[in-house]
């Protein structure tokens, strides 16, 4: 399940965007770190959580992947 997918999920029970304080992004392919860096300024505006963001990780399995 993606970030975003999780971020949907926590508004439907009460929770909200101004709840998340940190953010953790694993991306595998350095092509797309542009588009998630877009994604999460455009879920949480020009200031949001705490995030980390890393490059070139392999996972295990490719199930691992969110997207």
């Amino acid at each position: 399940m993606s970030l975003f997918q999780n971020h949907t999920r926590r508004e439907a029970l009460g929770g909200m965007k101004e709840d998340v304080v940190c953010v953790q992004m694993f991306v595998t392919r350095d092509e797309d770190s542009g588009k998630v860096g877009r994604t999460l300024k455009e879920v949480f505006g020009d200031v949001g959580p705490a995030a980390t963001m890393i490059l070139g990780v392999r996972f295990v399995s490719e199930e691992m992947r969110a997207c």
